[in-house]
């Protein structure tokens, strides 16, 4: 959302504090107030939404305990004066959040949902965002009222997230994983990797584009040894790099899912909640996507998303490929997942995914240190955004003469002063506890 003038967001605060509409016992309103008034944090000018930065806790917290009371277990009216300092005047506005949040819980009956896109969404003033009933808290403990300042972002609401439906031009579209029922267990998530590895294209002589032909270093033994050994790992996720899976790669990894081969007798060990099966140049015709599939500890395909950003290589040809046209999210038992293909989240002129307010980043990638380094830029703005932690296996490519194979950002909590060593990987398979 656009940031307005200081006068147009104070008249802004009125209009929506004077047109609520809440109906008492009806929480499909109570939602949409809720919505309507986090809009008000996104629309402030910078330097308000740097000023609710800046406030305790702890006030945040009293204030949101204040409203619940006054408003009888439910908050009162939306009273921000604008003689208000923006510390007093957002210190209101993020109590009564927090107050709209407990009335909505209190009242909320826990029915099933059938679709996300539908029953989380709600309009606002023209534009679309779904109320998702899921605390960004799939990695951290809540915020208690001593903890130390954060943006909005990550601490206006904290039962919930509020998601816009379109970012940058870009739906975004949920898929609910089946598998549910909370999990407290340690968090594992598996990576592969190849030696030897090259991309031969399509045209070696076409100077001004790119498709891959063939990938050089995967094989089908690598494939179904490495899927069977994150299920036998307890792998929660396991992610194959870009462009390494060609489609009859690909097909391997539901087989080998499904046939669960890694079980002895008896024993009925269930593959990862999720498997990213890299991505690859897909042809339909004359067009081509630069596309991932992603499937479920059976093997059944759960979504797939492209490419957003084609790639330009060293000799400047391009990608010929068409572009994606959504941001796909998974919406697991261990929090929501967002997912990208190498160039999406690096690159710095016109980010996306790092505007998506999800709990983990999943990434494909292919390229070589520069890539990576541009990778660790985005992650460490997710993270400093909402508190996401990104996942990025990246094939190097081209060889590198000291045998690495790839780099991997496992997820880390704190991206910080990470250097090309602790990123290398020489091994083809490995492991990473992100939750222990």
């Amino acid at each position: 959302m656009q940031s307005l003038t200081r006068s147009a967001w104070l008249a802004k605060i009125a209009d929506v504090a004077a047109n609520l509409s809440i109906d008492p016992d009806d929480v499909e309103t109570w939602r949409l107030a809720l919505v309507r008034v986090w809009t008000l944090l996104p629309l402030a000018p910078v330097t308000a939404q740097g000023t609710y930065g800046t406030l305790p806790e702890a006030d945040i917290v009293a204030a949101g305990d204040a409203a619940y009371a006054l408003g009888g277990l439910a908050p009162g009216a939306l009273n921000l004066p604008g003689s208000d300092s923006d510390a007093v005047r957002l210190t209101k506005l993020g109590g009564w959040l927090r107050a709209a949040e407990r009335k909505i819980a209190d009242m909320d009956t826990g029915r099933p949902v059938r679709d996300p896109n539908d029953d989380w969404y709600h309009a606002v003033d023209g534009q679309g965002f779904f109320l998702v009933p899921l605390p960004r808290s799939a990695w951290r403990s809540p915020y208690l009222p001593g903890a130390l300042p954060r943006p909005y972002t990550r601490r206006a609401l904290l039962l919930s997230r509020i998601v816009p439906a379109v970012i940058r031009g870009l739906p975004v579209r949920f898929t609910v994983h089946p598998r549910t029922g909370l999990d407290g267990s340690a968090l594992t998530f598996g990576a592969s990797l190849f030696p030897g590895f090259d991309v031969l294209p399509e045209d070696e002589d076409d100077e001004r584009y790119f498709l891959a032909r063939a990938a050089v270093g995967p094989t089908p033994e690598a494939v179904r040894s490495d899927v069977a050994e994150a299920a036998r790992r307890s792998c929660f996720a396991h992610v194959f790099p870009e462009l390494t899976l060609m489609p009859d790669l690909r097909e391997l990894v539901p087989g080998t899912l499904a046939r669960a081969d890694w079980n002895g007798d008896g024993e009925t060990r269930l593959g990862p909640d999720l498997v990213v099966a890299g991505s690859w140049h897909v042809r339909d015709g004359e067009s081509a996507w630069n596309e991932a599939v992603v499937y479920d500890g059976a093997g059944r395909e759960l979504l797939r998303f492209r490419k957003l950003f084609p790639y330009r290589d060293k000799d400047g040809r391009f990608e010929q490929i068409e572009l994606g046209e959504a941001l796909e999210v998974l919406v697991t038992r261990r929090g929501l997942f967002g997912f990208g293909v190498c160039l999406d989240f690096c690159q710095r002129v016109t980010p996306v995914l790092t505007e998506l307010d999800v709990d983990w980043m999943i990434i494909p990638s292919c390229g070589d240190w520069r890539t990576m380094r541009d990778h660790l830029g985005a992650a460490h703005q997710l993270q400093v955004s909402f508190d996401t932690r990104s996942f990025v296996v990246q094939q190097v490519y081209p060889e590198r003469e000291d045998g690495g194979f790839g780099y991997v950002l496992a997820a880390p909590e704190r991206v910080g002063d990470l250097r090309e060593a602790d990123l290398l990987v020489s091994q083809s398979f490995t492991v990473y506890t992100v939750l222990p």
